[in-house]
């Protein structure tokens, strides 16, 4: 065997053993509670925090290492009048990827106080319009831990740009059920005081018509699916 054939088995050898390290490591990281994963994010060293998106919504996606990698805290925002809408921890993700990502969609990067700042002030305001953020907000924002939202000097404010009032934009996944419920509680906000914008079918068209005050919102004739 030749010098050069034997530097080229041992390159080999060491990729074997990073590749079979690096697959434990990720099954580890997989298996081990929700609760001990987060904890090991909120410990670790900051990475980058990411926020895109338009038409009042936006994503803000936190980075931070842990013992296995990097992982990540994913918060979906409605800034027109639900807030949090979803968010999640997510599990060993790929740096690469993920900047390659923000770079299509036109994001940027912020500071975690900026992130921290921005949901604390975006839940309560939607709070006072009837809407709870998502049910693993506080469990994705353990990843501040140690963040000062004070340190963030910018200013936010939510609502339609031209009046700062709650506007309802239907998704393309919300249920005729969520549709009404979100209707109804911006109906108690009084009717100059709200807007809404859903697309429905002809099944709804009556139904949502009669709950719902037609001179402050727009029914849209839309083929998306509602459940």
């Amino acid at each position: 065997m030749t010098s050069n054939q034997h530097r080229k088995q041992v390159k080999q050898l060491k990729r074997r053993v990073r590749e079979k390290e690096v697959r434990k490591a990720r099954n580890l990281s997989q298996n081990i509670s929700l609760r001990d994963y987060v904890l090991q994010l909120s410990r670790g060293q900051w990475c980058k925090c990411y926020e895109s998106g338009h038409m009042g919504m936006s994503n803000l996606l936190c980075i931070r290492k842990t013992y296995t990698g990097h992982g990540a805290s994913m918060f979906l925002l409605d800034e027109y009048c639900l807030g949090i809408k979803d968010a999640d921890i997510l599990r060993d993700v790929e740096l690469s990827s993920i900047d390659e990502q923000m770079m299509e969609r036109g994001g940027r990067v912020v500071s975690p106080a900026y992130a921290l700042k921005k949901i604390t002030a975006l839940i309560a305001w939607a709070r006072q319009i009837g809407f709870d953020p998502h049910s693993k907000t506080y469990v994705a924002m353990e990843i501040f831990r140690g963040v000062e939202p004070g340190d963030c000097h910018e200013t936010f404010s939510f609502g339609r740009p031209e009046d700062g009032q709650p506007m309802y934009i239907s998704g393309p996944y919300d249920s005729p059920d969520r549709i009404r419920s979100i209707l109804g509680k911006l109906q108690r906000l009084g009717p100059d005081n709200h807007s809404f914008a859903v697309g429905i079918d002809d099944s709804l068209r009556r139904s949502l018509m009669l709950d719902s005050d037609a001179s402050q919102g727009t029914i849209l004739e839309s083929p998306q699916r509602l459940d």
